[in-house]
């Protein structure tokens, strides 16, 4: 099981490997021949941003920790 902080690495991970599987129509948008559209673009997209912004997991944790253990200890 992921740690708390895991969230978003793992949303990454699973968008990736569902990139693989499809290989390269997991990066297009529409296939022009059949007018299919497939959206692991944007969740592998989605995904990669939280990944940048995860040192706000990381806050977060912090402010969590802080609340239950107290300021001094973690601080």
């Amino acid at each position: 099981m992921p740690e708390a902080s895991e969230p978003t690495r793992l949303a990454n991970d699973i968008a990736r490997d569902a990139i693989q599987i499809y290989g390269g129509y997991g990066f297009a948008r529409q296939v022009s021949a059949t007018g299919e559209t497939y959206r692991l673009e944007e969740i592998y997209r989605d995904a990669k941003i939280l990944e940048i912004f995860e040192g706000a997991n990381e806050v977060l944790q912090w402010v969590i920790a802080r609340h239950l253990i107290g300021r001094d200890i973690t601080g």
